[in-house]
């Protein structure tokens, strides 16, 4: 177990181009979010699932697992994770969205040795930044806040306003060597196409 990362998974979208709360959606011999907290589990002693509707994930809760209410009536990443963060009681926690079964603990290990010194440890693949995929130290609370009162709730526009180790190349396909954990399922599609097809190693 990585010490001193909390693991937090976001589930409280709208699920709009899914069509149903996708994280509730089946998955495997459950759901879909039981997957992803799964893997969390898998790599961290604690996680901690954001939603707007607790009750609905009531089934989730074990000693190693707690749900909260998002703070935050609009739904947005940043709240999620700044409602997270404060429900975490270590100096850190790694975030995923709820949508994000293929997620591999070999990924949480590789970026939680890079946290020290750091704010944030953010992936880079496929071009592009991945902050959804990502460790962030509890001390990003009051960015957050700043951000979230200024409606700047991009949340690529965190790492420009935190020290952010941004992770790359050889570093990430050693733990997964085809990017699978950065897979996200927002649509039906997306999902049908997932089961059926599995990302292999």
């Amino acid at each position: 177990m990585i010490r001193g990362v909390t693991g937090i998974v976001l589930a409280g979208g709208r699920s709009r181009r899914f069509g149903t709360d996708k994280a509730l959606a089946r998955w495997g011999r459950g759901t879909l979010v039981e997957a992803v907290v799964g893997v969390h589990a898998a790599a961290l002693s604690a996680v901690v699932v954001v939603t707007r509707h607790p009750a609905r994930f009531a089934f989730l809760r074990a000693p190693n697992v707690r749900v909260v209410a998002d703070r935050f009536r609009e739904p947005h990443a940043l709240g999620g994770l700044l409602t997270g963060l404060g429900a975490c009681g270590t100096p850190y926690a790694f975030v995923t969205g709820c949508d994000m079964p293929f997620l591999r603990p070999a990924l949480v290990r590789a970026l939680a040795t890079h946290r020290s010194g750091f704010d944030a440890v953010v992936p880079k693949f496929g071009g592009r930044l991945q902050p959804l995929c990502a460790i962030y130290a509890r001390r990003c609370r009051g960015t957050l806040r700043r951000m979230i009162r200024g409606g700047r709730l991009r949340m690529t526009g965190l790492a420009d306003e935190v020290r952010t180790r941004v992770v790359r190349g050889s570093e990430i396909r050693r733990a997964d060597p085809r990017g699978a954990s950065f897979t996200d399922l927002d649509t039906r599609a997306d999902w049908r196409r997932a089961r059926r097809a599995r990302p292999r190693a």
